[in-house]
């Protein structure tokens, strides 16, 4: 049985000018390849429900790898096989150290709580007294270009980073659990399933520890040439990555 984790936008939705889309030839090669027998899973910075919320209704994950690597759920059984959560006081401390962004959101209980938007056209800002705090998986936020992005990370990781792992995601930083990663959940998705063959497929950094912690590892040729250094094919579709896997 061969296991593929794919990175959601970006990846399997595909988005540009506000509008999103899917590959119908991906599409397909997936469905052909649960028909064999394999898994095909989806590794996300976002919590399972936003995922699932603009998920194609042809495509049926099996495993979901949400909040860049602190939560994972079977979703053919809904159970939760692993949840990573911080302390509300690292939130707390996290936004008052990074000060003014676009977009910064708050994952708590599954649900994505926006305590400052200004990028998205009805932001549904929130107090902070209205998250709950004992499930907080992961942090987002949008720092505006991918210049500032790259500073942020660096900033966040070189001062927290004992306590916190923020990765770059083209303008956005995805901000989890010390330990965790989108590398940790594949590995442990690798584990926990037996696979013979494990792949993972992203396209930008916060992709990489994913794809070095797979057996086989795919990126696009659009992707940052940093990125490419860590895949073994580059592609231009989930399909073609599957076409790959199947001659293993």
């Amino acid at each position: 049985m061969k296991i593929l984790l794919s990175d959601f936008d970006g990846t399997l939705c595909l988005h540009e000018n506000g509008r999103s889309w899917y590959l119908d030839e991906d599409i397909e090669a997936i469905r052909e390849f649960q028909k064999k027998g394999n898994l095909f899973g989806v590794c996300t910075g976002r919590p399972v429900r936003w995922l699932m919320r603009d998920m194609h209704p042809d495509i049926h994950p099996d495993i979901v790898v949400g909040s860049s690597g602190a939560g994972i759920t079977d979703m053919k059984s809904g159970k939760t096989l692993l949840e990573t959560v911080m302390p509300s006081s690292l939130v707390e401390e996290l936004y008052r150290t990074v000060g003014e962004c676009r977009v910064f959101a708050v994952q708590s209980d599954g649900d994505i709580y926006y305590l400052a938007d200004d990028k998205h056209p009805e932001p549904k800002v929130v107090s902070y007294d209205i998250v709950p705090k004992e499930h907080i998986t992961g942090i987002s936020i949008c720092a505006g270009t991918p210049e500032k992005a790259a500073v942020m990370t660096e900033m966040i990781n070189r001062k927290m980073g004992d306590r916190l792992a923020a990765f770059q995601n083209i303008d956005y930083l995805d901000i989890i659990p010390a330990g965790s990663s989108k590398g940790t959940g594949l590995a442990f998705v690798k584990e926990t399933y037996h696979s013979e063959l494990t792949a993972g497929i992203g396209d930008s950094f916060n992709d990489i520890p994913m794809m070095d912690a797979a057996d086989l590892a795919f990126t696009f040729h659009r992707s940052e040439m940093e990125v490419q250094e860590h895949a073994d094919h580059i592609v231009d579709s989930i399909a073609e990555a599957i076409a790959i896997m199947n001659r293993q």
